[in-house]
């Protein structure tokens, strides 16, 4: 997402993004509801349609196929990090940058997280769960996902 950008995105659809910069960045979200309406075009939001160029190409990365091994190898260094619950927030960011380069699934990262956390204890491997299923799985309105 570039400066000025506006993207539409159906967020139940499993998604990602990533911060390439070292910059903190502020997305703005906003969420409309269309009545009547299956094609919703930026010209239904937007006052002002010369904002919006449909001509513009999103940036796509071309992304490396996982081989089961390298898969394997991951869980193993993803495993080896985490020793305290403290430790899954960096685990989390470590696999979910995987997915911009490689051919993976981004509902795939919370199986890694989850394998990996397997041998860590029922504590760290519950809280790993948990994650996948508020994150990708399902959510009520105005839940929160706060680890106990």
């Amino acid at each position: 997402m570039l400066k000025g950008d506006i993207w539409f995105l159906d967020a139940s659809v499993i998604h990602a993004a990533y911060n390439f910069s070292n910059d903190s960045r502020v997305i703005l979200c906003l969420d409309f509801q269309y009545h009547n309406s299956d094609n919703v075009h930026p010209n239904v939001v937007l006052k002002e349609n010369f904002i919006h160029k449909e001509n513009i190409e999103p940036m796509i990365f071309n992304r490396a196929k996982l081989r089961k091994q390298d898969i394997d190898d991951f869980i193993s260094h993803i495993s080896n990090s985490i020793d305290t619950i403290e430790d899954i927030k960096k685990a989390v960011i470590k696999i979910s940058s995987t997915h911009v380069h490689h051919e993976i699934p981004i509902g795939k990262i919370y199986d890694i997280l989850i394998e990996a956390a397997g041998i860590k204890g029922k504590e760290i491997y519950e809280l790993c769960e948990e994650m996948k299923q508020y994150y990708i799985i399902k959510r009520s309105l105005g839940e929160r996902f706060v680890p106990a």
